[in-house]
């Protein structure tokens, strides 16, 4: 949450930052605001695939689809910790 809410903070205007967002409310199986935020992440760049395809799977009920909604979560987890490690040493000075 901390880190996600500081990239929006530090670069309002990447859709990166939005998608940390939306990462980490999947992540905790918050689908609307994750949606939201995904969607916020589209509208700043289409071309965006990781986003519009987590923005997708965050309307399929889990139960349908659990070997790729694991997948989705896992590549989710493995964005966010990726966005973090990237702009760590940008945050520490």
């Amino acid at each position: 949450y901390y880190i996600a809410h500081k990239l929006v903070n530090a670069n309002p205007d990447s859709a990166v930052s939005w998608y940390a967002v939306g990462s980490y409310y999947f992540l905790i199986k918050k689908y609307p605001q994750a949606r939201k935020y995904f969607q916020k992440a589209n509208n700043l760049d289409k071309n965006f695939a990781a986003s519009w395809i987590a923005f997708g799977h965050s309307f399929a009920p889990k139960t349908s689809l659990s070997k790729p909604w694991r997948r989705t979560e896992q590549q989710l987890a493995f964005s966010l910790a990726a966005i973090s490690q990237a702009f760590s040493s940008e945050w520490s000075t």
